[in-house]
Order: C-alpha cells, then structure tokens, then sequence
C-alpha cells in the first residue's frame, strides 16, 4: 500500500495538470485562436512575452451564415469581452497588448456596425475597438494607415461599415492615449519583435496589398484593382523561432471564385516564398479559396487551423483537399467553431482532430511544438485534447 499511494498521487497530480493549459514561460512561443463564435481574433506570446493580437471581430447580430455559430461561451458578455477576459487568462502582462494587427479592413476581423454600442469618445465599440476599451494597446498596425486611400477611400469605406469609426479610434488613442500607429511594412522583419535580441525569433512581413517580398505586384497591370475584394489585401506574415515556422494571412485568396473575374491563385507565389511550415492558419477561414493544391505541396503543414465561425467554413472541399494523402505533412486540422459541421456532413467533419479555443505552444528554442485544444464552451478554459509533442522538422 506504501509503494501504491505515492504513484495514485502522482497520477492524480497529472490528471489535474492536464485539465488546465499550463502558464507561458519565458522562451516558449503561444499561438492562441480564440474561439468567440462571432469573429476572427489570434493571440500571440512571444519568447520574451511580447503581445500580439492578430484580428479582433465581431458579426453579433448578422444573419445567413452567421447565425449558425452560437456566441461562445455563451451571450453574457460580448466577443472582445470574451476575447479581454481569454487574453488577460493566458497574458504575461494582462490588461496590455504590445502589437495589433489588423490583416485586412473586414468585419469579422475588426468589427460590424450591428454589433457596436455608443463609445465615449465619438466613435462606436465594435471589434478591435471595443477590445481596446479593456486592453492597452502599444502599436496598431494595419494595411492603411494613415491616409486608407488604397485602391481608395471608397473601396475602404465601402468594405467595412465600421471604417469611419475605426479611423476616429486611431486618432483618438494616438492623440490621448499614447498608442502608436503604423502602416503595415512589407518585407520588414523588425516591425514586430521581442524587445529582447536573445531570441532566434522573426517575424517577417510576406505580403500586403497584393504586393509580395521578392515578387513584386502579384496582379496583372491592366486589372482593375478597384473591383478586387478586401481579402486581396491581406497582410501576410511568417513566424519563426529557430526551425519552426508558422504562417498567418488574414482572408488572403488562394484560387478564383465563379462570382469573380479576376485572378485570385495569389498563395500559389506566396508558398514559394515561405517554403514549408509547421503550421499555417488557413487562409479565409478554410472556405473553397484557400490553402490551393500547389500551396498545401509547398508548405507541408503538419497542423492546420481554421478560424471559423460561419456555416460555410471550412468548407467540405477544403477539407477533403487538406487531408488528401498525395500531400506531404501530417495536415491534422483543428477549427474554432461547429459552425459549418451541418454543411459539411459528418463524413467530413470527422476528418477535424479537435474544435475549440485552438493552443500551439512551441517550446524553447523552437525545437519542439504541442497543439491543444481547449473548451470554448466553458469559462475555465480546461483542456479537451492535446496532441503528442512533436519535433520540428528541418527545412
């Protein structure tokens, strides 16, 4: 009995440890996809611990496809309530973020009209600008500032109704509050990054505006770049801690849509650029667009997110393409949301690993990485599932 109870106790002891996701600690690296049922929203932990949210929206109120996705955990609060109280749980310095970025100028992932309440200070809460009512922000980043003339005003004005209010809140905190602000830099590998140089960790600037480092325009000179969708404009970016690689990209396109008339195959010359990943966010939430044949053959992801909270994402197609096995990389994929479960039939959703609060974790030095999933439906976050350690591929 002496020689038993000491290994129930440690069994016990693990047993409680792997219901909780254990705290960040200086030299790992936290890709968190928040999972709020009603919009695109990453946070990220740098190995000093830096801050970095990507995207933070919010369709409350929006029909069709989005009310197929529940709010999550529940109603109580708003998505960027959530998302606060999600960051400040897992943040080394809760209540401030270092960087935001916003990928591109879209209601899922800054905010929608119909979700916005009156603010304070002459503009309206939605979305990014709400979650900065309860989180300092140090820099905002986005494709546009400070003029959001490009392909025009608009264009701009015209793909986000929350636009008009968005530019009032960077003027706002800029002037008041000491936030900084900057236009996206392609080609940067300094625009965000540990405020320590003892980390072989980048973060490089891929693309923006159908402009790519080292290729250039992405788009044809004679297209009419005042037609092209919002998506198009991404800010793509590569994250890298020594040998791992994750890539992130907003909406950006990876193949023509029938509706459209224009060229959109714009990941085929970014995967030449990033060559392969450990794990990539896919591209517009996982929809028939993204992660292309020749994207998927270049990267080799071995995990694969989907940011989804809408009836159509991902998308059956999508799926069955990832998981196809002429593709090299173990491709497990995770998603957000449930939201697109009854479109895309049980024999396909069965080919998802996990569903929730989505955790890439990666170890010191960038040797080793785990992905876990944690339970979006609680207020506890408590671990559902979480993969085997695995070893960073060479490259």
């Amino acid at each position: 009995m002496k020689r038993i109870l000491p290994l129930i106790l440690i069994l016990c002891s693990m047993g409680i440890q792997a219901q909780t996701l254990p705290s960040w600690q200086e030299g790992w690296f936290d890709i968190h996809h928040i999972s709020t049922g009603k919009g695109e929203c990453q946070f990220l932990v740098f190995p000093d611990g830096t801050t970095m949210v990507i995207d933070c929206g919010d369709m409350t109120g929006q029909g069709k496809g989005w009310a197929h996705s529940k709010a999550l955990p529940d109603s109580s609060k708003t998505p960027p309530q959530w998302a606060a109280r999600y960051i400040d749980t897992f943040s080394p310095t809760p209540g401030r973020i270092d960087y935001v970025l916003i990928s591109h100028f879209h209601s899922d992932h800054m905010g929608h009209i119909s979700a916005s309440k009156d603010g304070e200070h002459g503009y309206r809460l939605s979305g990014i600008t709400e979650l900065a009512e309860y989180e300092r922000i140090g820099t905002l980043v986005d494709r546009g500032y400070p003029r959001y003339d490009y392909p025009s005003v608009e264009v701009v004005e015209k793909q986000c109704a929350m636009m008009a209010d968005y530019k009032k809140f960077v003027t706002f905190k800029t002037i008041n509050e000491g936030m900084k602000a900057e236009q996206f830099k392609l080609g940067s590998k300094k625009q965000f990054r540990t405020q320590s140089g003892a980390w072989d960790f980048k973060v490089w600037n891929v693309a923006v505006n159908l402009r790519a480092v080292k290729k250039g325009r992405l788009f044809k000179k004679e297209e009419n770049i005042l037609k092209f969708d919002e998506n198009m404009f991404s800010c793509v970016q590569l994250f890298t801690y020594g040998p791992f690689k994750y890539y992130s990209g907003g909406d950006f396109p990876g193949s023509n849509l029938a509706a459209l008339k224009f060229e959109r195959y714009y990941e085929t010359p970014v995967a030449d650029i990033v060559g392969k990943c450990d794990v990539v966010k896919a591209d517009h939430h996982g929809y028939r667009d993204s992660t292309n044949p020749y994207f998927l053959w270049k990267t080799e992801p071995d995990a694969i997110i989907v940011d989804a909270a809408e009836a159509s994402h991902p998308r059956r197609e999508t799926v069955e393409r990832i998981t196809d096995p002429q593709y090299r990389g173990r491709r497990d994929i995770y998603t957000t949301s449930e939201a697109g479960r009854a479109k895309m039939g049980e024999d396909a959703w069965n080919k998802i690993k996990g569903t929730g609060h989505i955790v890439v974790r990666v170890y010191e030095g960038g040797k080793s990485w785990q992905v876990f999933v944690l339970d979006a439906a609680s207020t506890d976050y408590h671990v559902l599932q979480s993969s085997e350690v695995y070893q960073t591929r060479k490259k």
